[in-house]
């Protein structure tokens, strides 16, 4: 399984996104696995975010996070993917919710943003494409406002098998299914507290969070 993730987010890192003749297969699979994830992540983007402020979704795939925080609050919604499919079913999507909402074809490692643009930005299982780790987290850190956060959740391969059925229940799919997805589209939650990435994530004021087999980034800029 350690060889598999390692191969897999080696192929994904080398940027360009999932290309438009994956995305119709990503939209059966990977969107309904995802749902249970989104919720969570959509409900706490409610509690962190008044009315009216802005929501950035990095990576934001075929748009369905920004759709559900549309549903719990007026938001103005920020869409940005390295992927042109990605943003072509993105567009579909949030053209049907009531929100006013923005779409960009662009690189997490420049955000095409304003300095402190953004109440919160977001990234669901979009990290282990990242390129270089260090500048995408220094890109979240500069859109945000100050005592505003960046939310980075990825699954996470390397957990006792405990903790993929607590996810698997919450999310309502298959165990076996949210461990292949972190095998293929996660990063090791090792990585986080004692790895690579802990490296990183010393030069910003983080927090790490454990969620059954995700594990959740918070930035905060003061």
């Amino acid at each position: 399984m350690r060889l598999i993730n390692s191969l897999a987010r080696s192929l994904q890192s080398r940027g360009g996104g999932i290309p438009s003749v994956a995305v119709r297969i990503y939209k059966l699979v990977a969107v309904n696995v995802l749902r249970g994830l989104h919720e969570v992540v959509a409900g706490e983007i409610k509690s962190l975010v008044k009315a009216g402020g802005t929501v950035l979704d990095i990576g934001c795939g075929t748009g369905s996070l920004l759709a559900m925080v549309c549903s719990l609050s007026n938001c103005y919604l920020i869409g940005l993917d390295i992927s042109e499919g990605m943003v072509s079913e993105a567009a579909k999507t949030l053209s049907r919710c009531g929100c006013p909402y923005d779409l960009i074809l662009g690189d997490a490692h420049r955000l095409p943003l304003r300095e402190a643009s953004v109440d919160v930005a977001v990234c669901t299982g979009a990290l282990h494409h990242m390129r270089d780790p260090r500048v995408f987290f220094s890109e979240c850190f500069r859109v945000i406002k100050r005592g505003c956060r960046a939310l980075i959740y990825e699954f996470s391969p390397d957990l006792p098998a405990e903790e993929f059925r607590k996810t698997a229940e919450e999310f309502g799919v298959p165990s076996a299914v949210i461990r292949l997805v972190a095998t293929l589209h996660g990063i090791p939650r090792e990585e986080f507290v004692r790895g690579r990435l802990k490296s990183v994530l010393k030069e910003f004021k983080h927090e790490i969070v454990s969620l059954g087999a995700v594990t959740k980034v918070v930035l905060t800029k003061q």
